[in-house]
């Protein structure tokens, strides 16, 4: 009896149906037998090459350096141009930091086939280790080209970062900048190369570019120094804008300052020179305020405050705000023009 659902039902009904006699039965079995043998020949023929390549692969995992090296030999002694052994021989070595023999096979691979992923990636592995950091790069970009990895990108970002620190250190700022934007390329998450691009643009006066890096680097990694960088560049950066007329950027710049630094004097007084300007004379009240609050001594300050009560009407209170200015510096030409 046949039960439905039966795995063994089944199989005897695909039997019975393509083997309905005795004889074919026999013959079916036969057939079968054929060609496991066949498959197992296959599988364990000395003559090929996996079966040697196979046993490397077991014996390299166990860390059997010898086994695994007569092993992989063995598939190149009957295909000589096995790309795979060569290979496994360049990680063999590698494994074992024999890094010339390691190099000697990932070529003779190469030299079979140039597109290769993981002889590349060998080789750069390699080269990162000897400090060759040119060769480095060169091996990983063209494993990149044959296929994408995130390894490889992490480890040529590391290496870009490495190329620029070592440019910076010759002045090479050019060079410098285009070697960390390789690696914020390949990794936009690593923050040293931020703050190195940062570092760079402020050596070259291209403070603009430097206050973003600067800020890119804080997402990632905050800490004093970077806000001090930062700091200092928006402090360069702002006057310019305000010179130029650009009241509104030069706005959002001394504002990041004060963000950086609370303590900013000249941050707020800026805030209350632009918002002045502006005819915003309620806001350029507190910041001129808090400018003095911060340096009572900061004659300028309370020249701003005065001009903006005397905007205000509060002309007493101004007449007393250009005084102390002229107390704390007798050559403050603006505060005589206030009181004329």
């Amino acid at each position: 009896m046949i039960y439905r659902g039966s795995n063994v039902g089944g199989f005897s009904q695909f039997i019975n149906y393509f083997f309905p006699t005795i004889y074919s039965k026999a013959f079916g079995l036969f057939l079968f037998l054929l060609v496991i043998v066949s498959i197992l020949k296959y599988i364990f023929d000395p003559k090929n090459e996996r079966f040697y390549e196979g046993f490397g692969d077991i014996y390299f995992d166990l860390g059997k350096r010898d086994y695994a090296d007569k092993a992989y030999k063995m598939s190149l002694k009957h295909n000589p141009n096995r790309t795979y052994a060569l290979q496994r021989l360049g990680d063999l070595n590698t494994s074992f930091s024999d890094y010339d023999l390691s190099i000697e096979y990932y070529k003779k691979s190469l030299k079979i086939n140039n597109k290769l992923f993981f002889s590349w990636k060998g080789l750069g592995n390699i080269y990162s280790i000897q400090s060759k950091t040119q060769d480095a790069i060169d091996a990983y970009e063209t494993a990149l080209k044959i296929r994408s990895m995130h390894e490889i990108n992490l480890r040529l970002a590391l290496l870009y970062k490495t190329e620029g620190e070592s440019y910076i250190n010759q002045k090479l700022y050019d060079e410098a900048i285009n070697s960390l934007e390789k690696s914020i390329s390949n990794d936009p998450s690593l923050g040293a190369s931020w703050e190195l691009l940062g570092d760079t643009y402020a050596q070259k006066g291209k403070h603009d570019k430097a206050i973003y890096a600067f800020e890119q680097a804080i997402e990632l990694k905050s800490s004093t120094v970077l806000k001090y960088k930062l700091f200092s560049s928006l402090l360069i950066v702002g006057p310019q804008y305000y010179k130029d007329g650009d009241f509104e950027r030069s706005k959002r710049v001394f504002q990041r300052a004060t963000e950086l630094n609370p303590q900013s004097v000249e941050a707020w007084s800026y805030l209350g020179n632009i918002s002045f300007k502006q005819g915003n004379f309620l806001d350029a009240e507190k910041e001129y305020r808090t400018a003095i609050s911060l340096d009572p001594s900061l004659a300028s300050a309370y020249v701003g405050l005065a001009n903006v009560l005397a905007q205000q009407g509060n002309f007493l209170a101004a007449e007393k705000e250009y005084r102390t200015a002229i107390s704390l510096d007798p050559s403050l030409a603006s505060a005589y023009v206030g009181l004329a």
